[in-house]
């Protein structure tokens, strides 16, 4: 396949104002953004309504997949027992098959980059791989096994160019201290990044006057490398101290309502300057693999205006270099019939053509 494009359409990017242009696409990055219609001999030439960057479900458990809807209904803690309990049952080749189908529908949606937890890593890695996502995979590490498999993960991820390894802390409950400093030291050695489930319920008594993120923060989990997710039970003092550190905090509203937990002070990281990241959370407690679902309860619930809920969907930098339609950034985008950001994020016109590193996946 040719590995020079140039796209002809309305180009939209987080933090610019849509325009109409010409990008270009030459062995995987883009090469140029212009706003004049180019014509460069040699470029396969694409038109479409709309070019964005692909967008990333920046929290997902994409390999449970077979048991969505399976914890609606049950708060926390019992949903998230539920999860390990259903994981611990399926086999490795029912989430190899789990995670790729996931991936087909995240990939039909317009999302070209996912953070994944789970228990286990070859079978996530390679279904990943072998649907041209880029993701961030990391194991929910609890205990000693699990911390294991998570070093297990960075030896087969190598083998993937697309998939990059973090660790993981399932969360700040029952992930003990002595683990999650170990976790710290491994991912500060590995110059890696972390996965952690934060604040997602009310404060534990034990933290006796402290707040979960400032029980994490004590702990050196949060850095620019760090992916915080939930932060539904959190404080003023909480949202500085995530923006700076530099952390992404990831939210996941309608998995949250359908556990009965709180919906993240959204307006609050916004205004502080927190890198804020969209999320599906758990088929488990969420049967829509659609971001755009997501989209919709921050636009039409919390009232968050329609570009700022693009800029969350694109979470540029999540993974480095992507998210921007951007020169020397990976050609990861989108080509849609949309012709309105709206349209984009709220409507039902289709997503035309997916490219993932300068390949078309669809």
């Amino acid at each position: 396949m040719p590995e020079e494009y140039v796209i002809h359409a309305r180009v939209y990017s987080p933090g610019e104002k849509p325009f109409k242009g010409t990008v270009l696409v030459e062995h995987g990055l883009i090469t140029e953004v212009s706003r004049k219609l180019l014509r460069p001999r040699g470029y396969e030439r694409i038109q479409s309504n709309a070019v964005f960057p692909g967008f990333c479900n920046a929290h997902v458990h994409a390999h449970m997949h077979s048991f969505a809807g399976k914890g609606i209904g049950k708060g926390y803690p019992e949903y998230f027992q539920e999860l390990f309990r259903l994981e611990k049952r399926v086999t490795r080749e029912q989430l190899y098959w789990d995670t790729l189908s996931f991936c087909k529908k995240m990939l039909l949606e317009g999302i070209t980059r996912a953070c994944n937890m789970s228990l286990h890593s070859r079978p996530i890695a390679r279904a990943y791989s072998d649907s041209g996502m880029r993701a961030r995979l990391a194991i929910a590490v609890k205990n000693r096994r699990t911390f294991l498999e998570n070093e297990r993960l960075f030896r087969i991820a190598s083998k993937y160019e697309r998939v990059t390894p973090d660790y993981g802390i399932a969360n700040e409950r029952e992930t003990s201290k002595s683990l999650i400093e170990k976790v710290v030291l491994a991912a500060g050695k590995r110059n890696a990044g972390l996965q952690v489930h934060v604040a997602e319920a009310p404060v534990p008594s034990w933290l006796e006057g402290w707040t979960s993120v400032q029980y994490l923060d004590s702990l050196r989990v949060f850095s620019r490398n760090t992916i915080a997710v939930h932060c539904t039970y959190v404080t003023e003092k909480d949202v500085r101290i995530l923006r700076d550190r530099r952390s992404w905090v990831v939210t996941c509203p309608v998995a949250n309502v359908n556990v009965g937990s709180r919906i993240p002070p959204v307006r609050s990281f916004l205004g502080r300057g927190v890198g804020l990241g969209l999320g599906t959370d758990e088929p488990v407690i969420n049967t829509s693999t659609d971001l755009k679902q997501e989209a919709r309860f921050l636009h039409n619930s919390l009232k968050i205006p329609l570009h700022k809920v693009f800029d969350v969907m694109c979470a540029p930098g999540v993974i480095p270099r992507t998210g921007r339609v951007k020169e020397g950034w990976h050609a990861d985008l989108v080509l849609s019939r949309a012709k309105s950001l709206k349209q984009i994020l709220l409507g039902d016109r289709g997503v035309e053509h997916v490219m993932v590193g300068g390949e078309f996946l669809f």
